[in-house]
């Protein structure tokens, strides 16, 4: 009967030890989980704080031709502008490479995009990148 005993009670402590190894893992994880989250905290009230004080809170890396695009677009009569309008005056060939910018441009949120009929007109809102920076490459 002893080695019953005994068996049972090695088996308690074995599984004992596997439990203590388990939630010491999972206190770990907790642990790192809480200094990531705090570090994200810390780092959006940074941001909102810059906001408060008129700093821009993202960067938007633009190459030149991607600049012209939205100067272009911020001169056009209407303040709006489609593929079109930007192959023609940027000189491109085809309507895709234009396209393909304006697309990439209403992505990063610089243009907002509208459908009107069959065409797809882009339009620059200052007040929506108001605490963005554009940064392009020097020259």
């Amino acid at each position: 009967m002893s080695s019953k005993l005994f068996t049972m009670l090695k088996l308690q402590i074995d599984e004992n030890r596997r439990t203590t190894l388990l939630l010491s893992n999972i206190l770990q994880a907790v642990t790192r989980l809480e200094g990531e989250l705090g570090e994200a905290y810390e780092s959006e009230d940074l941001a909102q704080d810059g906001a408060r004080q008129g700093l821009p809170t993202r960067e938007i890396p633009l190459s030149e031709k991607d600049v012209q695009i939205v100067h272009l677009i911020q001169l056009a009569p209407d303040g709006m502008a489609c593929a079109d309008d930007i192959r023609q005056r940027m000189s491109y060939r085809g309507r895709n490479a234009a396209s393909a910018r304006l697309s990439r441009l209403c992505k990063l949120g610089v243009l907002i995009r509208y459908q009107l009929g069959h065409k797809v007109y882009y339009n620059y809102d200052a007040g929506k990148t108001t605490n963005t920076l554009i940064v392009t490459p020097p020259q």
